[in-house]
């Protein structure tokens, strides 16, 4: 994440802003910590490295937004928050992405979250993107608004070009590409992921004719191409 200054102090008149901070990333959450407490009108209420345990520590606590790290290839990312939902349901919540992703975009317009930003976004527009939350508008970076278009009934995905993109894809299937285009055989991808290699095999299939490619070095080289695994 590009790292700015933090904005203009808010109104002294402004409620202060409650935050969670979760990410697995310990020197990413310690950075993005020190940052937002150098912020005016936010406290940091708690910081954790997994949703599971953000969610135990604040039980009855105070906390108006959560900032969550989802992560491709995890799939705990997003149960952590359907976590956050299910018992903090009163919470708004901001998703940090390591790269604006359609498949990941959709997914926060479809459970009608509170914000998105990238990790290539600067802190300054992370800052608003919170803040926003907090006063219960929903707002998007920059980079993410760029895929999205404004409509009567709200933000909505660009139509998708020809050129297949990880649009077609469904998170599952994301996760399963990502895992095979690093090399992990069919066995391997079903451990880490907790299902079946047989289930690995038929996704591996559905991602094939969807993305139009028919080798296995085809699929890694478009995985690099959309940022699911290091060059």
């Amino acid at each position: 994440m590009e790292i700015a200054p933090p904005s203009a102090a808010a109104p002294i008149s402004a409620p202060l802003l409650r935050l969670a901070v979760v990410d697995d990333e310990n020197l990413i959450r310690d950075g993005l910590v020190c940052l937002f407490r150098k912020s005016p009108g936010v406290e940091i209420v708690a910081q954790a490295g997994t949703s599971a345990a953000a969610v135990e520590a604040l039980q009855g606590g105070p906390v108006d937004v959560a900032l969550l790290d989802v992560c491709v290839g995890q799939s705990d990312s997003w149960e952590g928050v359907g976590a956050w939902q299910q018992a903090l349901p009163d919470i708004r919540i901001v998703v940090l992405d390591d790269l604006v992703r359609d498949a990941h975009l959709r997914r926060v317009l479809r459970l009608g979250l509170h914000g998105y930003a990238s990790k290539r976004d600067s802190f300054v527009e992370l800052l608003e993107i919170v803040r926003a939350a907090g006063r219960g508008e929903q707002m998007f970076s920059r980079l993410a608004r760029e895929r999205l278009v404004a409509t009567p009934l709200g933000w909505q995905l660009r139509a998708a070009p020809d050129v297949p993109g990880l649009h077609l894809l469904t998170v599952r299937e994301t996760e399963v590409l990502a895992c095979l285009a690093q090399g992990c055989t069919s066995r391997a991808c079903s451990e880490l992921l907790k299902i079946s290699p047989s289930t690995v095999d038929n996704h591996k299939a559905k991602i094939m004719k969807k993305l139009k490619l028919h080798r296995m070095v085809d699929l890694a080289k478009f995985a690099i191409r959309e940022g699911l695994v290091p060059h």
